[in-house]
């Protein structure tokens, strides 16, 4: 795996991610970015409680799931974007948020020789369960820790990109549920845990006008091994 050997051979970690949570009130934490295979083994886990973004982090210290201790990093808001920076080298742990460091921590101490072979995941804990709400984008993860002229430089790169984007064109929808495609079931798609239908609706209003009287929609109806509300939508 190039992150482990990688990170283990330097013993210096950075994260850098761009992210926009939804919900400030899960608890868990909710995995953003996490190295692990479970809920109890990891080598690093990005994640969220409530309105902090937190950092478990496995050295030869803090044991295998890296909880002794959490660090609590910086504060995060619903519906904001922002970009986030998380370094580690030996006994130091420093955030830097939108190019301004936050967070300077001598909490977690030792090396990462302990790293093991993990999952790298984003948004959810390899068995499901931690599932994370929001949005993500521009992921780097480096086996060397970043310092705060670089940290600074990524931010107003990624602000340039931001402010250059064009805004997705919507078009709000009412409509009635007409035919759906069959059902798949658990059992049927193992040993996969995602499944997704087809649904055909017709509009009976949208803004703007659409010329088409009729719409599909593909849904998920199956998510970390459990069935969707949706799946249970009547036809009509």
């Amino acid at each position: 795996d190039v992150v482990l050997d990688a990170c283990k051979e330097t013993g210096e970690l950075t994260i850098e991610a761009v992210l926009q949570p939804t919900d400030i009130t899960a608890t868990g934490p909710t995995r953003i970015i996490t190295f692990s295979s479970g809920s109890g083994s990891r080598n690093f886990t990005l994640g969220q409680e409530k309105d902090h973004l937190t950092l478990r982090l496995r050295t030869s210290k803090t044991g295998a799931n890296g909880t002794s201790p959490e660090v609590s990093l910086c504060p995060l808001s619903a519906g904001k974007q922002t970009h986030v920076i998380v370094t580690y080298k030996e006994g130091q742990i420093i955030c830097y948020q939108d190019g301004k460091q936050v967070l300077a921590s001598n909490k977690v101490t030792g090396d990462l020789s302990n790293w093991s072979p993990q999952h790298l995941l984003f948004g959810d804990e390899w068995e499901g369960g931690r599932d994370w709400a929001g949005t993500l984008e521009g992921i780097a993860i480096y086996s060397r820790a970043l310092g705060p002229d670089e940290a600074e430089q990524n931010a107003d790169m990624y602000q340039e990109k931001l402010r250059a984007r064009k805004p997705v064109p919507k078009i709000e929808i009412q409509a009635k549920l007409l035919a759906k495609s069959t059902l798949p079931t658990l059992r049927a798609i193992a040993p996969y845990r995602e499944a997704v239908a087809c649904y055909e609706y017709e509009i009976t209003s949208a803004r703007p006008a659409l010329p088409a009287k009729r719409v599909r929609v593909v849904h998920w109806v199956i998510l970390d091994g459990k069935t969707l509300p949706v799946a249970e939508v009547p036809v009509g």
